[in-house]
């Protein structure tokens, strides 16, 4: 898994935000983690990005699955806008973590615009994924439609091995 060492904001703000206020965001159990810059415009949104280093010996991407491999999600998905879940998640730092400890499991990235556009990104060049919709978790009040098309649910999806014990998962 990766722990986040840097990071860099681009902030949209109302008033003038200084470097000084942005660094005490950084989280405080993140010793090693510092801002590395700050880009300021009016307006009332912010862009963060974090920059980390591997922290096991086994690094998952999302070009690691093949034809034939299951797909599968870490939670709950659709209808994330309208319950507040964009707002209030729990980042799947253990699930990661044991899911990159798994030989089964070849490939793994977050889930944060929308199923479909995603899992374009994690299935092999010249394929196409199968889903069953049926199988989808969805969220309280999701459709099909929107646990695909939405975004924001900030989940893991990952592709297993097709001989594997998916039961031990």
């Amino acid at each position: 898994w990766t722990l986040p060492t840097a990071l860099f904001f681009a902030f949209i703000a109302l008033s003038l935000v200084t470097l000084g206020v942005l660094t005490k965001l950084a989280p405080n159990n993140q010793p090693r983690m510092g801002v590395l810059g700050v880009a300021t415009q009016r307006g009332d949104r912010f862009f963060l990005t974090l920059l980390g280093a591997a922290t096991g010996r086994r690094v998952l991407t999302r070009t690691g699955a093949r034809k034939g491999d299951w797909i599968y999600v870490t939670g709950e998905l659709g209808n994330s806008r309208a319950s507040g879940h964009h707002h209030a998640f729990t980042p799947r730092l253990a699930e990661g973590t044991w899911l990159a400890r798994q030989k089964a499991v070849r490939s793994m990235m977050d889930l944060s615009d929308g199923l479909a556009k995603d899992l374009a990104a994690l299935t092999p060049s010249g394929t196409k994924p199968e889903l069953d919709f049926s199988r989808l978790p969805l969220r309280k009040g999701a459709s099909v439609r929107s646990a695909l098309a939405e975004g924001d649910d900030y989940e893991l999806v990952f592709s297993v091995v097709a001989r594997a014990d998916r039961e031990s998962l």
